[in-house]
């Protein structure tokens, strides 16, 4: 990034905008030379429910192959997977995908289409009751802490002293990592710039325990 501080980012009359996750975003423009000439990031926050049905609704018109055509996730379908999957649109709009390719193979192999289709498709990416007996109850405190704030927090706030994030905090997230529940982003030798956080099978393992405990 700071090979282009004398080049692109000199040009007369262009202010860029760099766009990412924050984590990613703060170790790339985190060099001394870039020093001044960066702004701070700006956290974006997630659409709000009152405006994300008619979004998808006036997409799916716009995008519609035909009149009358459905998709196979309308948009309430599509409002609850956004919920479960952490407000992330992109995130979001991925999975509505995947669930769409999902049907399709269901009703190829003649399969029933599902009441609830969001549901199902997660209940079949995350198998619970297998992580579940790999996961310890001191890695599931960062993965509740992470549930907590949104799904992404600075490695240095897992630590009440970021000097012992090696010993106390480290072990626990390779376990979420190894799981496949958390990743994490940034650079090791500064925990300012590094984050944890959630996967989207760390969300839908969220959502299916969530679920389960709250049906007993």
């Amino acid at each position: 990034m700071d090979q282009l501080r004398d080049t692109a980012f000199k040009l007369p009359g262009i202010r860029w905008v760099l766009v990412g996750a924050t984590g990613i975003v703060k170790t790339a423009v985190s060099v001394p030379r870039l020093s001044g000439k960066v702004a701070n990031p700006i956290q974006l926050e997630p659409v709000t429910d009152e405006y994300l049905s008619s979004l998808i609704e006036k997409r799916i018109n716009y995008y519609a192959a035909s009149e009358g055509a459905t998709a196979p996730v309308n948009p309430k379908q599509f409002q609850q997977l956004y919920a479960i999957a952490g407000k992330n649109l992109r995130d979001t709009f991925k999975h509505a995908q995947d669930i769409a390719l999902w049907l399709f193979e269901l009703s190829e192999d003649g399969k029933p289409t599902p009441i609830n289709p969001v549901e199902s498709w997660i209940e079949e990416q995350a198998d619970y009751g297998n992580i579940a007996t790999q996961m310890t109850a001191a890695a599931q405190e960062v993965f509740d802490e992470l549930v907590k704030n949104g799904g992404a927090i600075p490695a240095a706030q897992l630590a009440d002293d970021p000097s012992t994030y090696a010993q106390k905090v480290r072990y626990r997230v390779r376990i979420l990592e190894k799981l496949n529940l958390a990743e994490t982003v940034g650079t090791e030798d500064d925990l300012r710039f590094k984050v944890v956080r959630l996967t989207a099978l760390g969300w839908f393992t969220h959502h299916v325990r969530s679920s389960s405990q709250g049906s007993h």
